[in-house]
């Protein structure tokens, strides 16, 4: 049975709401409780309430989200309403569950039984094929095992022998790769130590060389401070010597300025008459002497 839509959910409960609308009007009857149904065993009012209680139950049953009200309602049944009673609540639900639980499974069962019928009919046929095929392919295929495993021994065989052959060339090629390897060891151990011996030679060699250059530094770094200390003292009397040479120059010019002064100064003296060359009037050969002397001293 396929789930109702919200449509058909809908319309149901309206129309089992107004049939519990028309039992609950019905049950108004004050003579309800007095009424007997045909079989004399309950009331009306109990049958009005069991239906009520039924299509309550009913509506419970087929709508996804029932209301809150009809859940109270179903909670409160009547104590009447037990196991032996057909209409009630709890016989109504036990049936539709095991009604809803044999569907299952006879659903399952009906799986299980395609299952198993496909499943026999599967080895039925695989059980003809077997014996209408088998019996005539295995003799072959036996057969052609065999001629397959006999060339594979075959093909082992040669292969056998290429490896054989391929092994003892590689281990003839290895001795004779050993020997070499064996003899450039021993040529580069022999190397190695005429190298050391060699190197320390060279370095004894190497350590008297330096120790000379060391040597002859040092020689030469005192030289070469001596050479400073010459350096500075020959700086030194060449100052001196400039110094001397200028102060003799300017003692030599001083000399040649003042001759060059009392000469001009005799001059002015004797042309002024002060002095020791004050003209003398009548003294004819006193001025000429004079004269003489002046010319003299012009030229000089």
């Amino acid at each position: 049975m396929e789930p109702l839509d919200k449509t058909e959910q809908t319309a149901l409960s309206l129309l089992l709401q107004n049939a519990i609308t028309r039992f609950k009007v019905l049950n108004l009857n004050a003579r309800r409780d007095d009424l007997l149904d045909p079989s004399e065993s309950y009331s009306i009012g109990e049958v009005l309430l069991q239906h009520v209680d039924f299509l309550d139950a009913v509506q419970y049953l087929t709508v996804d989200e029932p209301d809150p009200a009809l859940l109270r309602r179903l909670s409160k049944l009547d104590s009447r309403q037990g196991q032996d009673n057909p209409y009630s609540y709890w016989h109504f639900s036990k049936l539709l569950i095991d009604v809803r639980s044999l569907e299952k499974q006879l659903e399952v069962l009906r799986e299980v039984f395609n299952d198993l019928n496909e499943e026999f009919h599967g080895r039925r046929q695989l059980e003809i094929g077997r014996n209408r095929f088998v019996g005539k392919w295995e003799p072959a295929r036996r057969e052609q095992l065999v001629k397959a495993m006999e060339i594979r021994e075959l093909e082992f065989r040669k292969e056998t022998e290429v490896l054989e052959r391929y092994v003892g060339n590689g281990m003839d090629a290895a001795r004779k790769i050993d020997d070499h390897y064996s003899w450039q060891l021993a040529k580069v151990e022999t190397d190695i130590n005429d190298w050391m011996e060699r190197f320390d030679r060279e370095k004894d060699d190497i350590d008297s060389r330096l120790q000379k250059a060391r040597a002859k530094k040092r020689q030469w770094d005192e030289m070469k401070g001596e050479v400073e200390r010459i350096k500075e003292e020959v700086a030194q009397l060449e100052v001196r010597e400039r110094t001397l040479s200028e102060e003799a120059e300017h003692r030599r010019m001083c000399e040649k300025f003042a001759v060059r002064i009392q000469a001009w100064w005799r001059g002015v003296m004797v042309r002024k008459g002060f002095g020791k060359g004050k003209k003398k009037k009548g003294k004819k050969g006193a001025k000429k002497g004079a004269k003489k002397g002046k010319a003299k001293k012009s030229k000089k």
